[in-house]
């Protein structure tokens, strides 16, 4: 590929909100390796780690449901990301935080939740900057907010 896009949902402590309960989970396409929850995060990290190795240009983007994605979420993704891929961010990547838009969710309990301002989505990309992690917004197109 000449191009990658990763999404990373959450701060590694929330990925097991994420996941269906007592399943074993699918967690390479190619190799059908299975794993527990505690493994996915493992996973995300050597995609990462992957992509950062690759040589070609990349995107690690975080919804941001609000909830499962807060402020200090934010700052450990940052951290994670200057932590050990600040290099391949800064030659070849970017980190976006994207809007969460409701209406149309796999998960219908979602439907509901209202989408921060983009105010918290600017809050949130200074704080990636302050990590040293280059970030920027793609705020959603509704009007309705939720409170940080």
């Amino acid at each position: 590929p000449d191009f990658v896009a990763l999404d990373v949902k959450t701060s590694p402590g929330k990925y097991a909100r994420l996941l269906p309960k007592n399943r074993e989970l699918q967690l390479d396409l190619f190799a059908a390796r299975t794993g527990s929850v505690p493994d996915v995060w493992a996973s995300v990290f050597d995609t990462l780690k992957w992509i950062s190795e690759a040589g070609i240009d990349f995107e690690i983007r975080t919804t941001v449901v609000p909830d499962l994605v807060t402020v200090d979420d934010i700052a450990v993704i940052s951290r994670l990301l200057a932590n050990d891929f600040v290099d391949a961010v800064a030659k070849r990547g970017r980190y976006v935080l994207a809007g969460y838009r409701p209406g149309n969710v796999l998960d219908p309990a979602s439907a509901p939740v209202r989408p921060y301002p983009e105010s918290v989505l600017e809050e949130m990309a200074a704080i990636a900057r302050k990590n040293g992690i280059d970030c920027s917004i793609r705020p959603n197109s509704v009007s309705q907010s939720a409170q940080p």
